[in-house]
């Protein structure tokens, strides 16, 4: 599995050499020009080790490799970081009922198989390209694959739509191939059945995997496979603008543990209350030297401890992890309750019945005090619970502004 020390409190790109295994199952889009080992190249230039194995037969569909036995011990021998499916090249750009009974069970059997055997594994959906001038073969049959737009924007939505329902990885080579088409149309991407790709067309395929695989921007990697220093150059910055720069819309964080959560203050002692959404794990940092695991853990901060106090949480879930800080003070609060402000972070519902979470527009760092600005809870989310909270008037502050807008409790 991927191992490497978890780098808290610096950008996931900069963090040190990581192992990946990478199991690619398609047919012959990836196996031209060894798409796996160009990744693997890449990783290596860059300081990491990305090991990969394979089965790729020729035309291969998602319901042959969910019963072909090859594909199925590979899947069960577990310990992948990532599984990549990549389709038959046309079936998911066909007309929407056959894609319905065709394509998607499949993706799901696959992606189900690949988390039975490899619970921290994630499924990487291969987005492929229309092909350069459509899909001839069927056109009379389904008019927008007449043309490479038309079959293009099919695959990229059929593929968007099995990551989001498998809440899985996207790699995004056809919007990549789109891109460089339009910015460069002198560059071939495709080989001479205008369908495979070029060796220019495996190395963007390849940026793109790279960038979703590690995270990291593929400017900086200096490997050219086959190509010209320059003709590399520009498709690396192309999957930087394509790819890296929007790591969110490809499904990268997808998986990954958010952590939040609020606390309720007594004097010196404090109620930690964990809100994390998709951890196994966390572990809280108190500033005194001492931590906790426990989700919900109580702790009394010692009478030598003055001043600005800061607690950390971590989550963490399959060696990835989010961390969010609590920040607070031991004296009154003396922000002005004339500073009540109405256009803000969207609180609902409010008023809001004793025992219900609130819920914010945004994910705030936010802190909760009475009528009498007493701090009586502090969090970051974007929601609120108000278990333990009597019935009044309070106001919260989004700690990132200074005005504060009034919450009204009821019983």
């Amino acid at each position: 599995m991927r191992s490497f020390l978890f780098c808290l409190l610096l950008p996931f790109s900069v963090c040190a050499q990581h192992n990946y295994r990478v199991l690619f199952l398609g047919n012959s889009y990836t196996a031209s020009n060894s798409l796996p080992n160009i990744i693997s190249q890449m990783a290596t230039a860059s300081g990491d080790n990305l090991q990969t194995d394979e089965n790729l037969p020729g035309g291969y569909t998602f319901e042959a490799h969910s019963t072909d036995v090859v594909t199925l011990q590979k899947i069960s021998q577990g310990n992948w970081d990532y599984v990549v499916l990549q389709e038959q090249s046309q079936r998911p750009s066909f007309p929407e009922s056959q894609v319905q009974s065709g394509v998607y069970p499949y993706a799901r059997k696959l992606d189900s198989l690949i988390k039975d055997s490899n619970p921290c594994a994630q499924t990487v959906f291969f987005m492929t390209w229309g092909r350069k001038n459509g899909d001839a073969m069927n056109c009379q049959f389904f008019p927008p694959l007449c043309t490479y737009e038309g079959m293009d924007s099919l695959l990229a939505l059929r593929y968007r739509i099995m990551a989001d329902d498998n809440k899985a990885l996207l790699s995004p080579v056809g919007a990549l191939w789109n891109a460089i088409r339009k910015d460069k149309p002198g560059l071939n991407l495709y080989d001479a059945d205008e369908s495979h790709p070029s060796p220019s067309g495996s190395y963007a395929a390849a940026c793109a995997f790279y960038t979703v695989l590690l995270g990291k921007n593929p400017d900086a990697v200096n490997y050219d496979y086959s190509l010209p220093d320059t003709t590399a150059a520009y498709i690396r910055n192309m999957a930087k603008q394509v790819v890296f720069d929007s790591l969110k819309k490809w499904n990268y964080f997808i998986n990954y543990p958010k952590a939040g959560g609020f606390f309720v203050q007594n004097d010196r002692h404090l109620q930690f209350n964990d809100t994390s959404d998709n951890a196994d794990d966390v572990l809280w940092i108190f500033n005194d030297s001492t931590s906790s695991s426990d989700r919900n853990p109580g702790h009394q901060f010692p009478e030598t401890l003055s001043g600005k106090v800061r607690v950390m949480l971590i989550a963490s879930k399959c060696m990835r992890s989010d961390t969010a800080y609590f920040d607070f003070e031991f004296d009154s609060v003396t922000t002005a309750i004339s500073d009540v402000s109405t256009k803000s972070t969207t609180i609902f519902p409010n008023p809001v019945q004793a025992g219900q979470v609130v819920a914010f527009s945004q994910t705030i760092q936010w802190q909760l005090v009475d009528i009498q600005t007493k701090e009586v809870a502090r969090g970051f989310g974007d929601q609120m619970p108000t278990q333990g909270l009597k019935p009044g008037i309070y106001f919260l502050r989004n700690e990132g502004q200074q005005s504060l807008q009034k919450i009204i409790i009821t019983p």
